[in-house]
């Protein structure tokens, strides 16, 4: 009985045993299902919200990218920047920046920035870690030969802080150069002590943990190192614009422009988006003239902290038309073709280099077609272009070349630049020219003879003469060969020489391919003009030795580019005035060549300086040779017997040769049959963290 009893209960155990094991077994279902369940929420949950975040934060900043193509800008973005003077100077200085011409105007006076104390204008911002500044320093006035102007790191906004300066002094053949102050009341060390760099505008300072790095360039793209060293401060520093005019009486004011490296304006803004609640920090940079870095964080918020949560970053950088920021008071823009040609002007060429003399046979000087003999003479036939396209020459009287070469000797081209200089600027006997010049009062013999060394490549060794020939459709010549000695560093247009090029030959030149930009008129829509933004730099150069004159603004296209500048022995009057010469380039030529489609009402107007001949359709409508002046051309080409919707040929040449009479403006509503966008869109963007 005892045994079957102890049967019994140890069945009954076994049966509580497996039951409860089976509870188990149920329960372990029950509670992994649930885990699932939760576990399959979750999941979904991140899926869903990080959607969200994504599409959210990418849908905000494409609104905000469209904002800033459309130039609504302003309605975020504020100026984080600030503009105060610095150590007490005895004159206030003032900051303006011209969003369009992205232009920096900066007005400061103080005693200097060197020593052990400064005084000068700054326009700053505060910035932690490593930076990268550059800029372009355009221009100061002569306050001072040291007046400077450039780039500043400051630990302290005190007279006698700490700090290292790039600038550029007022005296071009100073250079670039940076001063350093080590510690707070020490005095200031300069770099380099006595290297020159007239070519030299754009300046550059880089920082990275406490070595300090700083540049000069010509062109703002290949960079020459001037320092490098250790200068310990603290992360977070002041750094900007600075410009002192050494001349406590007077107020210096300095142009820079291109500032990059510094966000000058910032926005920094959030937003909740949608019956989710994402939230969305949005932060808008301009780092450029209309070029500008975004970012988005898109997030849910966690618990009672606010935490983030299913975060999304993202990134992108836009820029608003490649070429410039677009003109929002402008309707259109187009970029015309031309090839400049520029020629030897050492005093090799003498029907280049003719004194003044000769030109103005004064008195009488008197007014008028008929008795101004070659005041207003023509340098060209009135139909017809050779096969190149290029003009045809008026042929001289049979004694014009000998009279004109028996101002000179046979050996011209052998003797030294000194001996030529000196000839060129005494005077030489005219007399036997005066008496040719005068038995033909429509021909002006002045560059006449040398015209087919105008616009063409030229320069070849004696017997060596290549064959060239112009492609009338892609603007281009054939057979020729990168110039001898031309670097990329230059950060030029490639230059284009002869075969066999020689730069000592007389008639040598240069060919270099650019493009002008034309402007449509806000008060004419669909008449474009060049010329007409007399401060835009790429063409245009205002200088203190031509300040009297009443056009101040001069076209020099081959600024820092050629031969340079080549015209000192010439222009011998000038040569102690630096600010504006040894880097301009006064013997040039230019070249336009368009096909355009006849349409009543259609005109071409040219206002400036010889010589300048036009052509359409093969027959000169614009001949402006001799010593012309500032003169107007005006062709209104419904009187030129043309029919409509028909395509005809455009030839547009024009040549300067003088310092201060370089003046251009072309306007015309004929040569532009497919406009452009108005506001070209290049984004970048980086998508983060998707996973």
């Amino acid at each position: 009985m005892k045994n079957l009893t102890s049967s019994i209960n140890n069945q009954r155990g076994i049966i509580s045993m497996i039951v409860l094991v089976m509870m188990l077994i149920v329960a372990i279902i029950i509670l992994n299902t649930v885990i699932n369940s939760h576990m399959n929420q979750t999941s979904s949950d991140n899926y869903k919200y990080k959607i969200q975040t994504f599409h959210i934060g990418d849908g905000l900043m494409t609104l905000l990218a469209q904002d800033m193509i459309d130039t609504n800008d302003g309605n975020y973005l504020t100026d984080n920047m600030i503009s105060a003077d610095i150590g007490s100077p005895s004159k206030s200085g003032s900051h303006s920046y011209d969003a369009l011409k992205n232009i920096d105007t900066m007005k400061g006076a103080g005693v200097d920035i060197i020593g052990y104390s400064d005084q000068f204008h700054y326009y700053y911002k505060r910035v932690k870690g490593d930076l990268d500044v550059s800029v372009k320093v355009i221009s100061l006035s002569n306050t001072h030969e040291w007046a400077k102007a450039g780039i500043m790191i400051r630990e302290k906004l005190t007279h006698n802080s700490k700090h290292v300066f790039t600038f550029r002094a007022h005296n071009s053949w100073r250079g670039i150069r940076l001063q350093c102050r080590k510690t707070d009341g020490g005095n200031t060390d300069q770099f380099p002590a006595g290297e020159s760099a007239p070519d030299a505008e754009w300046v550059r300072i880089k920082r990275n943990g406490n070595t300090i790095t700083a540049f000069r360039s010509s062109n703002g793209s290949s960079w020459i190192q001037i320092y490098s060293n250790s200068v310990p401060m603290t992360d977070s520093v002041y750094v900007g614009l600075a410009v002192t005019s050494h001349n406590k009486y007077y107020i210096n004011t300095a142009l820079f422009s291109n500032l990059n490296g510094l966000a000058r304006r910032t926005c920094t803004d959030s937003t909740i988006v949608g019956t989710d609640s994402i939230h969305v920090k949005y932060t808008i940079d301009e780092i450029g003239s209309g070029i500008y870095n975004m970012s988005t964080v898109s997030y849910k918020p966690k618990g009672t902290l606010k935490e983030l949560d299913f975060v999304t970053s993202l990134n992108q950088v836009i820029a608003r038309e490649q070429e410039g920021v677009w003109k929002s008071d402008y309707n259109d823009s187009a970029f015309i073709p031309v090839t400049f040609y520029d020629m030897r002007a050492d005093m090799t060429n003498p029907e280049f280099n003719i004194s003044v003399d000769v030109w103005n046979p004064c008195p009488p000087c008197t007014l008028g077609p008929a008795t101004t003999g070659y005041k207003y003479a023509h340098f060209i036939q009135t139909t017809g272009l050779t096969a190149d396209r290029k003009p045809i020459k008026k042929t001289p009287n049979a004694t014009f070349r000998a009279m004109f070469m028996s101002a000179w000797d046979g050996s011209w081209y052998t003797q030294t630049p000194a001996y030529r200089t000196w000839k060129m600027n005494s005077d030489p006997p005219y007399t036997a020219m005066g008496a040719a010049i005068g038995t033909d009062p429509s021909f002006s013999w002045c560059f006449n003879d040398s015209m087919h060394t105008w616009f063409k490549p030229y320069g070849d060794s004696a017997g060596k003469t290549g064959v060239y020939s112009y492609d009338y459709v892609n603007h281009r010549w054939s057979g020729l060969k990168v110039r001898p000695g031309w670097t990329a560093a230059s950060g030029h247009d490639t230059e284009w020489v002869t075969q066999h090029w020689n730069p000592n030959h007389p008639f040598a030149n240069i060919v270099m391919y650019d493009t002008l930009k034309f402007i449509e008129k806000p008060s004419n829509p669909g008449v474009f003009s060049f010329g007409s933004d007399l401060t835009d730099e790429r063409w245009f150069l205002s200088c203190s030795d031509w300040s009297s004159s009443s056009k101040p603004y001069k076209f020099m296209p081959l600024q820092n580019r050629g031969f340079g500048y080549d015209c000192d022995a010439r222009y011998w009057t000038f040569t102690t005035k630096t600010a504006c010469f040894k880097k301009q380039n006064f013997g040039f030529t230019m070249e336009m060549h368009r096909n355009f489609t006849y349409k009543k009402g259609q005109i071409f107007e040219f206002k400036g300086d010889d010589d300048v001949f036009v052509f359409i359709n093969n027959k000169a409508v614009v001949n402006m040779g001799g010593i012309y002046g500032d003169g107007i051309a005006k062709v209104n080409l419904d009187t030129l017997g043309l029919t409509e919707g028909k395509e005809y040929p455009f030839d547009f040449f024009y040549c300067e040769r003088a310092i201060t009479g370089s003046n251009i403006l072309v306007t015309t509503n004929m040569l532009f049959y497919t406009p452009p966008q108005k506001a070209k869109r290049n984004w970048k963007r980086d998508y983060g963290n998707l996973d």
